[in-house]
């Protein structure tokens, strides 16, 4: 992106020279500062302003969201284009000289397209508009939307704040004209009472679409049955997650204090029941490796509740337990291999390499001998090597003994059933099912975002995972799909046959981080914000 300091010097300099002139670089010039100055406008800035903590300017739009239509209560992005280039004593008249057209027509169709291309079709400030510019007619309403202030508000404002009160002004002025009689109206009333019908009903379609995209924008009929899946599957999650805590809750009031005096007994370093204990803690980190796998939507009926996925859940208990616990070792034992026997094997090959090392020179040295006396230092070599040998046996024989206390620790947890000598009892893991079953299917991860409610049916799931509430980390390819395949843009942006694989990405990327939120990979899900707990 080019830095508007730079264009501005450039063309201040400019490039008639003798009377000869580059009409294609004035051109390419005047795109740049006008796509430049719109950016700014928008409230963008470029990472050195952003670096140098420039702020945005005070007469950059606070919402990302300037008019191209003449409205009543606010000025066109051409009208404040000219006054940017006033207050830098810039003549507008130059552009359309250079540009062979006004500056308001080629912001309506012909920005959007250079912005796109100069963008490598990744623009950052989005046209929208009810219908097409042709060179009698122009849509009701065009608008430029800043990506970087895109939200799932951003759609319903455009309808609110705009579309409306548009729509509703038009209907005033045709009351007006319809309350003269038909054949004492003037020629240009009839006229402006034609374009008025156009522009309502063009405002409506434009209304429906708007609508139609915020709540369903990421939701298109052929993705509903893979949303679907999603919403069943982070819904087992949810379950899953909810028995292995209360499992970890068991594991602290009962055996958890065994296990750690085991752990100390068997002095294999002093943090090693600290660890037992973290591991023990975190059992719903490994809800996607343990128990049943959601069933495949394309087989239900109807959406499942929390009892049906419960009555699969339950079954598996005993080998959920079980799964778990030894993930669980294999958490704590990681850290015990890393800090204890990872140090002993590392001397071991080096004792190894030294070994070998003196066995080389004691073959060199029994060479030499082979043509004269053996040398004094063969003696100290053999010594050596022993004395090699005897250490690596030492410390082989160490880290056998360690790994095999260790093992003992690990085989009293994994070999826990959670059942008391009494049979089974309301607050022992096999019995959980009915517990489960009361619970609610989706938690505050299956969200949309930190402050509102969780859905609580699949379909909820599937309502709130289709709504227009873009994440700018998913990028510029995925957000405007949506957009574009509502016929929304002044142009398209994307290959048609990359729009609906976009939007299914988004999906699936969502689907990911959510799991990977419930397996302690990350702290949030990425579209709740950096600050949201």
């Amino acid at each position: 992106a080019i830095h508007p300091l730079s264009v501005y010097l450039l063309l201040e300099e400019g490039i008639e020279n003798d009377g000869w002139r580059c009409l294609p670089e004035e051109r390419r010039l005047w795109a740049d500062r006008i796509t430049v100055t719109a950016l700014r406008l928008l409230g963008h800035r470029w990472p050195t302003q952003i670096e140098a903590a420039e702020p945005v300017p005070e007469w950059a739009d606070p919402n990302g969201i300037i008019p191209l239509t003449p409205l009543v209560h606010e000025s066109t992005l051409s009208e404040r284009l000219q006054q940017r280039l006033t207050a830098d004593e810039i003549d507008a008249g130059d552009f359309s000289e250079v540009m062979g057209k006004p500056l308001d027509a080629w912001l309506a169709t012909e920005f959007f397209k250079h912005h796109t291309k100069q963008f490598k079709k990744r623009p950052i400030a989005w046209q929208l508009q009810s219908g097409r510019f042709t060179a009698r007619t122009s849509p009701a309403f065009a608008g430029l939307l800043y990506y970087h202030k895109l939200n799932a508000d951003t759609l319903p404002k455009i309808r609110s704040q705009y579309v409306g009160p548009l729509k509703q002004r038009f209907e005033t002025e045709l009351r007006g004209i319809q309350a003269v009689a038909a054949d004492a109206r003037s020629d240009r009333q009839e006229k402006r009472r034609a374009e008025l019908d156009d522009a309502i009903v063009e405002l409506q379609k434009f209304d429906a679409l708007l609508e139609t995209t915020a709540s369903s924008g990421f939701g298109p009929a052929p993705l509903l049955p893979t949303l679907r899946q999603h919403a069943i599957d982070d819904a087992m999650l949810v379950l899953k997650v909810r028995w292995l805590r209360r499992l970890s809750e068991l594991i602290v009031r009962a055996p958890l204090s065994d296990w750690r005096a085991a752990a100390d007994h068997a002095g294999l370093h002093p943090d090693l029941a600290t660890w037992i204990a973290e591991a023990m803690a975190h059992l719903d980190h490994f809800c996607a490796q343990v128990g049943p796998q959601a069933p495949d939507q394309g087989t239900l009926q109807q959406d499942p509740v929390a009892n049906d996925l419960a009555r699969a859940i339950a079954p598996e208990a005993a080998s959920m337990l079980s799964e778990s616990l030894q993930f669980g070792c294999g958490v704590w034992w990681a850290r015990f291999d890393e800090v204890v026997l990872v140090p002993l094997k590392e001397r071991i090959k080096e004792l190894k390499a030294d070994q070998k090392a003196c066995e080389e020179r004691l073959k060199a040295e029994q060479l030499m001998a082979e043509v004269g006396p053996e040398p004094a230092e063969a003696g100290q070599i053999k010594a050596r090597v022993k004395e090699l040998k005897a250490h690596v046996k030492e410390l082989t024989a160490e880290v056998r003994e360690k790994t095999a206390r260790a093992s003992a620790v690990r085989g009293r947890i994994e070999s826990w059933r959670g059942v008391s000598d009494g049979g089974l009892r309301g607050d022992e893991p096999l019995v959980w099912g009915e517990w489960l079953a009361q619970l609610p299917l989706f938690d505050q991860i299956s969200s949309l975002d930190h402050h509102r409610a969780a859905p609580a049916t699949i379909a909820e799931f599937i309502a709130q995972e289709s709504l227009y509430a873009p994440d700018i980390n998913d990028g510029v390819r995925v957000n405007i799909a949506p957009l574009q395949k509502a016929g929304l843009l002044a142009a398209d942006v994307l290959a048609a046959n990359d729009l609906g694989k976009a939007i299914a990405d988004r999906a699936l990327w969502r689907a990911d981080e959510r799991r990977w939120v419930r397996e302690g990979k990350l702290p949030r899900p990425g579209w709740w914000g950096e600050t949201e707990g």
